[in-house]
């Protein structure tokens, strides 16, 4: 009864400290009652939670509260080759302050998951007076360097045929300066390859004549040259277009993470 009762201690402090914590934090902002964290999760096996980062803009107060509350949390694992295996994540964590006597809790608004190594990455891009779609194959080395670049789909947005000179010297503009980009290094001991292979969608427009809303999508990337640092057997298929953003770069291998804890709506 005693042990249970020196537990129950610890705990009712930890909520208080909680609470102070967060009722500091959104003191030094009173017009702003909503927070956003981001930063990494560094996932086991079996899906729980070896450890979590949180980017240094994250106010300090904040740090220990969602690095804590996040550890709890569970995922399904993530199969590779059928095989589960440790991952990296990035993560976006939305909160709202919700008033208590003495300060604030945390509440869970909006949590989001991405592939960790293009999380703010230095993407270079060509400036080019153009319209049209360009899909490039990044090769990736453990540092985070671009490797090798190629060109490997080019659309028209009016579906009109590309002069085949043009085509290749806008090719070599765009690998000489996406060559220059830089990602995060790789985490080898989480499923993160060493010679890794990104996708980076374009999508140019001339300033005024319209968006990307205006133009013939069923024209984009209806063909994809090989890319010649992979085996004949590993060649990717065609991305979906639908889900391509302008200067995003994927993973060739996506392995998006599920959680299984109830998070969102909840306090942290």
């Amino acid at each position: 009864m005693r042990r249970f009762d020196r537990i129950s201690r610890v705990m009712g402090g930890l909520c208080a400290l909680a609470v102070l914590a967060a009722g500091l934090a959104f003191a030094q902002a009173p017009d702003r009652k909503t927070v956003q964290v981001m930063g990494d999760l560094y996932l086991a096996a079996d899906g729980t939670v070896d450890r979590a980062t949180v980017d240094e803009q994250t106010p300090a107060q904040l740090k220990p509260i969602v690095e804590a509350a996040v550890k709890h949390w569970r995922f399904e694992p993530v199969l590779r080759d059928g095989v589960p295996t440790p991952v990296r994540t990035a993560m976006t964590l939305d909160l709202e302050g919700v008033p208590v006597e003495g300060g604030y809790k945390l509440r869970v608004t909006r949590l989001a998951f991405a592939q960790a190594r293009a999380r703010n990455a230095r993407i270079v891009l060509p400036q080019l007076n153009t319209r049209m779609d360009v899909l490039v194959a990044l090769r990736l080395d453990a540092e985070g360097n671009v490797a090798d670049a190629l060109v490997v789909s080019i659309a028209n947005t009016r579906g009109k045929q590309i002069d085949p000179v043009r085509r290749n010297m806008i090719g070599d503009e765009i690998r000489k300066a996406v060559r220059k980009s830089k990602f995060r290094p790789a985490e080898l001991a989480y499923g993160e390859e060493a010679d890794d292979t990104y996708f980076l969608p374009i999508h140019y427009r001339i300033a005024g004549s319209g968006g990307a809303a205006d133009d013939a999508d069923d024209h984009l990337f209806r063909e994809m040259k090989r890319i010649p640092w992979l085996p004949a057997d590993d060649q990717p298929k065609m991305p979906d277009v639908a889900t391509l953003a302008s200067g995003s770069a994927f993973a060739m291998r996506d392995e998006p993470v599920t959680l299984q804890s109830d998070v969102v709506g909840k306090m942290l």
